[in-house]
């Protein structure tokens, strides 16, 4: 896996998978979402699995920096 390149400038928006697969469209507030863990490589012996789980860390990651964004400033009481 890889992002895309545009002379020698990196394209997070575009990811390839491999040869045959590439994601376009990753929005950058994915980027902003930190997932900790292992390497998803060690989970499976199945290749289509890698790539169902990029697809959902790039869902979750934008859904919670939604979330995140909605949420008011918090007024604390400051004595």
């Amino acid at each position: 896996m890889a992002f895309a390149k545009q002379g020698k400038d990196v394209d997070k928006s575009v990811i390839r998978y491999n040869c045959n697969i590439t994601l376009p469209g990753i929005r950058p507030e994915t980027y902003a979402y930190i997932v900790n863990g292992n390497d998803p490589n060690n989970w499976s012996d199945n290749p289509r699995h890698i790539l169902d789980l990029l697809k959902r860390i790039v869902r979750v990651s934008v859904e919670t920096m939604r979330i995140i964004q909605s949420f008011s400033v918090l007024n604390e009481y400051k004595a």
